[in-house]
């Protein structure tokens, strides 16, 4: 019985394999199947950056909806999957979080990897996501934090609301983001960045900056900063140090 359970199960992970092979041009590692659930490969690496493994993860499903909005930031009352929310340019919600240390003097951002189609080895801000159908900006920042940094938020007031704004920009032809960007900033005791998870496909690396050399990189046009987030970041720097006036 042992026996036949066991080659039931190879025969099934050696059909995985061919579905695999066979669907080389879908996504990252190639497997598609449905036209709703993309599966991708990750590298994990040890400490010193060396090869392990690969880990086989969705990272997106093309079904996943968004509440499409009007130009006023409001419901249009129906929903949208989000590849199709960014081929016809339509309006949504997404969320921009800045991570600090305790007393505020560090920021914590991501370098994307040179795998990314948009501003490959730029850096970004802390945690980007949108805000799925029927979320609060509230609730998606509290998602993402946890989804890709694998932070808690333990207690309703550690999110602190600083501003929204709207941003429309064409990343290509049938990639038209509108969205209206709710900011937060979140406040935590110091954690090494070796002991932050997060997607290695995507990221390089994550890494703890001087508040002082951020705003430093904001100034600056030809640093480091993804350019997408100039702006915005700007206001930040403006509301922050400005707080306690």
């Amino acid at each position: 019985m042992k026996k036949n359970i066991f080659l039931y199960t190879l025969a099934a992970f050696n059909l995985l394999l061919v579905a695999c092979k066979s669907n080389s041009d879908s996504f990252s590692l190639g497997v598609k199947f449905n036209t709703s659930l993309y599966i991708a490969k990750t590298k994990i690496v040890d400490s010193k950056g060396r090869f392990m493994y690969y880990k086989i993860v969705k990272p997106f499903s093309s079904n996943e909806k968004l509440d499409v909005l009007d130009e006023y930031g409001f419901r249009k009352g129906y929903q949208l999957p989000r590849k199709e929310i960014h081929e016809k340019g339509e309006l949504h919600r997404a969320v921009h979080l800045y991570v600090f240390n305790k007393n505020g003097s560090s920021l914590l951002l991501q370098k994307r990897s040179a795998n990314v189609d948009h501003y490959p080895n730029k850096y970004s801000i802390s945690v980007v996501g949108h805000v799925n159908a029927g979320e609060s900006s509230y609730q998606a920042a509290r998602r993402e934090l946890k989804e890709e940094l694998n932070l808690k938020i333990k207690t309703l007031m550690a999110l602190n609301f600083m501003f929204s704004f709207r941003q429309d920009a064409t990343l290509a032809h049938n990639y038209i983001d509108r969205q209206f960007n709710d900011v937060y900033t979140f406040f935590i005791d110091y954690i090494e960045p070796k002991n932050i998870k997060f997607d290695k496909h995507d990221v390089a690396k994550v890494k703890w900056v001087l508040f002082e050399d951020f705003k430093k990189m904001v100034e600056d046009k030809d640093s480091e900063l993804a350019p997408v987030y100039s702006k915005s970041c700007k206001d930040l720097v403006y509301f922050l140090e400005n707080k306690n006036n």
